[in-house]
């Protein structure tokens, strides 16, 4: 199990399904970490899940020193990438990118290829 001592909480923020996106800040620790509340829109995310859902294959789960393993009882779930620069990435998905990259300032060019993962 993780070591949890040095995990410090952060207050949620109350943000409604309506609200503009709000960046929440959450740990200054290397790598940072940042909360997007309302990144996307429920239809986005609606497309999202679309697209991924054919592609979706069980997870394998990390485990240090020994390699990856099947998901477990206690975590279960499914995965698989959207590809920059492929069928999937649709003209919804270029405008989520540059949603996105608008409002945190992040140079697009610099972003990753998309994970989806379902959990059970």
């Amino acid at each position: 199990d993780f070591d949890l001592s040095n995990a410090t909480r952060y207050p949620r923020m109350s943000v409604g399904p309506n609200d503009a996106p709000t960046i929440e800040f959450v740990s200054d620790a290397s790598p940072r970490v940042f909360l997007i509340h309302n990144a996307l829109t429920a239809e986005e995310c609606d497309h999202l899940r679309k697209l991924a859902k054919p592609m979706l294959r069980d997870s394998y789960v990390g485990t240090a020193g020994q390699g990856m393993k099947p998901s477990t009882d206690r975590r279960t779930s499914q995965s698989t990438f959207l590809l920059k620069g492929s069928v999937f990435e649709t003209r919804q998905m270029r405008s989520m990118r540059k949603k996105i990259a608008n409002f945190t300032g992040f140079d697009l060019k610099k972003f990753a290829d998309l994970q989806v993962n379902r959990y059970e």
